[in-house]
């Protein structure tokens, strides 16, 4: 809308937005749906997800962990190789998966190789405005969705893939998820220092080119990502694309792990990737063979 009102400007015309959705009446219809049948069986399946159990990630941390949960953020930017998202996403395109996806079950299955845990958790946000057709309105309303995963080592890469794409196909159709109402349902006990479920996230962002959606008459620009100096998760991992190519803007808790180790985690990431993506029908277990350093 800025890019639109001072290129209207620059160029003497007139400028035209669409009208913007009330934050109000999401909120209405938010609240509405709650109330409903379909929100419980919506809050139904995830708790039957986590009936059993609810498993507590063990990071590789390089502090000791302090006793009241801490919130120091760095970010760390680590451009991967164009050919790589593009093998990645012929991969994607061979099995019927999105490239999100595929992104996601190999982060999943990396995760397996840094923790040394097989019955996992990942935090995804997906926006809860197209549910109520509000695209238009300022913010992105996002769900947080718990993804649990228990991976079986002695099936392909390729088998997990498929496996983990119906799953998620469900996973998506139950969207609607509040997750503070979810922690309350579960009752897990509080850990001052730690937060609660899921202490990973993941967002992939790879289809779109923000800087190539907007233009400043007579201008030139560059999209910016704001790091933060505080954040809520030990480590929240995005997946976009820049001017210098596919990236991942890592940011991770400072007072848990120092910036090498970060650096060395995408390092590996990006190999796993590479060898999942070179041996597709090779067994987990062999792919996840050594420590995630090596």
């Amino acid at each position: 809308e800025l890019s639109i009102l001072y290129t209207a400007f620059v160029e003497n015309t007139v400028p035209k937005l669409t009208n913007p959705a009330r934050f109000s009446e999401y909120a209405e219809k938010v609240n509405s749906l709650i109330e409903t049948s379909e929100y419980k069986k919506i809050e139904d399946y995830w708790l039957a997800i986590y009936k059993e159990s609810v498993p507590v990630i063990e990071l590789p941390i390089d502090y000791p962990r302090p006793p009241l949960r801490a919130y120091n953020s760095q970010r760390l930017d680590f451009t991967i190789d164009a050919n790589l998202t593009n093998s990645l996403k012929e991969l994607a395109d061979s099995t019927g998966c999105s490239l999100t996806t595929t992104f996601l079950v190999a982060f999943e299955v990396f995760l397996y190789k840094f923790t040394g845990q097989n019955d996992l958790i990942v935090g995804f946000p997906v926006s809860g405005n197209r549910k109520f057709h509000s695209n238009n309105m300022i913010g992105d309303c996002a769900s947080l969705l718990p993804l649990r995963t228990k991976i079986n080592t002695n099936i392909s890469f390729l088998e997990y893939l498929k496996q983990r794409n119906l799953q998620l196909l469900e996973v998506y159709a139950h969207h609607q998820l509040s997750f503070g109402h979810l922690l309350q349902k579960l009752a897990i006990a509080r850990d001052p220092s730690r937060i609660p479920m899921i202490p990973v996230t993941l967002t992939v962002d790879l289809n779109r080119n923000l800087e190539s959606e907007f233009l400043f008459s007579g201008l030139t620009h560059e999209f910016k990502i704001n790091p933060r100096k505080y954040a809520s998760f030990e480590i929240q991992l995005h997946i976009c694309r820049t001017k210098n190519g596919p990236t991942f803007q890592c940011s991770y808790n400072s007072k848990l792990f120092k910036e090498k180790t970060i650096e060395q985690m995408m390092i590996s990431f990006e190999e796993t990737i590479t060898k999942l993506i070179s041996k597709p029908n090779s067994l987990l277990a062999d792919h996840l063979k050594g420590n995630y350093l090596a």
